[in-house]
This record gives structure tokens, C-alpha cells and sequence, in this order.
């Protein structure tokens, strides 16, 4: 490594253990997070009770029928578009527990995590460290007298 490389790495590696930095990221993912607490899957909730609404429909209509096929391949439809939300629906809550999580995250825990950034970091190579800190870091200030 290069003794600037040296010198970012050192000073971002510093940085976020930093108490200040520590308490700023804290109070920017939980306000993120709070932003994001609003349920979500009320759409998809909505869309499913339509659907059923329409498969309940075409079920007391196929009983009517002489071939029923047509209709069948209609309750099949919405069925797969129906299990399609209902998938939707689980990948959004676990988002959603997610979020739930970092709105309640402590600066105890936001510094173990850091930390552990930290130590990862550490033992990534020099060009992947390079690539990853060009979506971290917005700028960086060294002290000159290095």
C-alpha cells in the first residue's frame, strides 16, 4: 500500500469508530428508517381481496357451465397472480422487520456493526477497498502535517 492509501485507509478506519460519527450515522438510519414504517403491503393486501373476489365469482359461475374450462383457466390465472402478491407481501414484511430493527438500532450497536465494517475492511484487498470507498466516502480531509 502506498502511504496515501495508508493515510486514507487509517483515517477512515478511525473515523468510524469515531463517537461523533458513531452518534451521526445512528441518527440518520433510524431517522431513515422511521421514514419507511408504513405498511407497505396494504396494495397488495387490497389487490388479493379483489382477486379472491373475482375467483369466488368465476367458481359460482363455472358451476353454471357446460365447459367449464375457459373459466378454470381463469381461476388459475388469478390464482398465480394472487400467490404472486402473497410473495410479494413476505419479501416486503421482512424489509419491513428490517427497518423495524434499524429505527430501534442503539450507537452501542451501530458501533459494534461499524467495528466490525472496520475489521472487514482491514482484510479486504487494496483494489476492492478502493472500489468501495468510492460509494462511501463522499471526501476525505488529511491532516497535512502527515
Amino acid at each position: 500500500m502506498s502511504i496515501v492509501d495508508t493515510a486514507l485507509t487509517n483515517k477512515i478506519l478511525g473515523d468510524m469508530v469515531y463517537p461523533k460519527f458513531i452518534a451521526d450515522v445512528t441518527k440518520s438510519t433510524r431517522k431513515a428508517a422511521h421514514s419507511t414504517l408504513n405498511d407497505p403491503t396494504i396494495g397488495f393486501r387490497d389487490e388479493i381481496t379483489l382477486i379472491n373476489s373475482q375467483i369466488k365469482k368465476t367458481m359460482d359461475l363455472i358451476v353454471k357451465l357446460d365447459d367449464p374450462d375457459p373459466a378454470l383457466e381463469k381461476v388459475n390465472e388469478l390464482t398465480a397472480q394472487r400467490r404472486s402478491l402473497e410473495a410479494q407481501i413476505g419479501r416486503v414484511e421482512q424489509e419491513t422487520s428490517v427497518q423495524k430493527v434499524l429505527a430501534n438500532l442503539s450507537e452501542s450497536d451501530m458501533a459494534k456493526t461499524l467495528k466490525t465494517l472496520a475489521r472487514t475492511f482491514e482484510e479486504t484487498s487494496s483494489k476492492r477497498w478502493k472500489e468501495l470507498l468510492k460509494t462511501l466516502v463522499k471526501h476525505i480531509v488529511l491532516d497535512q502535517r502527515l
